[in-house]
């Protein structure tokens, strides 16, 4: 398959920056919305392309990414001190009191593969949070998009996720 020809599988939605209750007691208030974190810089090695390959079983080329190579960059380095205590990573923090963010949906659009040596810029905005009753209580769903540049400013990829997390009872 020709290069440019990775596309998601599904039509990415962002649901919109809305809460699902009017009432602010008892969900996320919408002033907290949309929440861009300063974006990143990460320099892509062979080193990472292959190491990446050799976890998912895949012996391809090194210079060359397979298409969801991306996630590696999602996340900056932090000293394990510098983590919530649930040890989610610092970008998925969101401006909501709560605790045990995990990963939810994660939808991904690639628009071309990425190469060793290039420079790509992470752009990480929270587009907002509803709240639903869980089993074991309210949870706070956040919608995260991440946003993949190169050095040009063509988007290589965008990830829309959400992220459930454990909202104070």
């Amino acid at each position: 398959m020709a290069e440019s020809g990775f596309r998601s599988l599904r039509t990415p939605r962002m649901p919109p920056a809305t809460v699902s209750t009017p009432d602010p007691a008892s969900g996320p208030p919408q002033a907290l919305w949309p929440r861009s974190l300063p974006p990143w810089q990460f320099e892509v090695t062979a080193r990472d392309i292959r190491r990446f390959r050799q976890a998912i079983g895949d012996p391809g080329d090194e210079t060359l990414a397979p298409p969801l190579f991306c996630q590696v960059m999602a996340y900056r380095d932090a000293d394990p001190a510098d983590l919530p205590s649930d040890g989610a990573p610092l970008e998925l923090r969101a401006a909501l009191e709560g605790a045990r963010t995990v990963g939810g949906a994660s939808d991904w659009l690639i628009h071309r593969r990425v190469r060793a040596g290039e420079r790509i810029e992470v752009r990480v905005t929270q587009h907002g949070a509803t709240r639903k009753l869980g089993r074991q209580g309210p949870l706070d769903l956040v919608q995260v998009e991440t946003c993949f540049v190169d050095a040009a400013g063509a988007l290589v990829a965008r990830e829309r996720a959400t992220y459930l997390q454990r909202a104070p009872a």
